[in-house]
């Protein structure tokens, strides 16, 4: 598996980190971490791409809001859709509260190449997670 860690919106940057992570009451000991540090407001952008080559089968991870996130407004949200970068096929979408893990287990990644995790919105003060982020085969 090979990690891209460039994708962001264009005029904002967004810092990634692998790092441990809370999201909610759960501390995950692997993750990768969004913190958007440049031109921020409320309408970012930022994807982190995993280059599988058709090598796997299934990926696993739990997806959140850093508990330790600055926002003063928790009630934002961000986006998350999680896609087959080679062919634009969407896998999974949902949208992400503070304070919540979404778990996404065996999530059907069989045939794709290239794995794109997108996030869209609030990302100046609300850092995206994903805890243990895992593929196998």
């Amino acid at each position: 598996m090979k990690v891209s860690t460039d994708g962001d919106g264009g005029g904002e940057v967004t810092d990634w980190s692998v790092d441990d992570v809370t999201i909610g009451n759960q501390t995950f000991d692997s993750s990768f971490v969004a913190r958007c540090s440049l031109l921020c407001s409320g309408g970012e952008q930022s994807w982190y791409d995993v280059k599988l080559a058709g090598k796997y089968k299934w990926f696993d991870g739990s997806f959140g809001i850093a508990a330790d996130s600055p926002a003063n407004d928790r009630t934002h949200t961000v986006k998350v859709e999680i896609t087959d970068r080679g062919t634009g096929r969407k896998l999974e979408a949902f949208t992400l509260k503070y304070g919540a893990v979404i778990p996404v287990k065996q999530l059907d990644v069989s045939e794709v190449g290239i794995l794109r995790i997108r996030f869209y919105g609030w990302l100046g003060d609300m850092h995206v997670a994903v805890g243990e982020p895992t593929v196998r085969q």
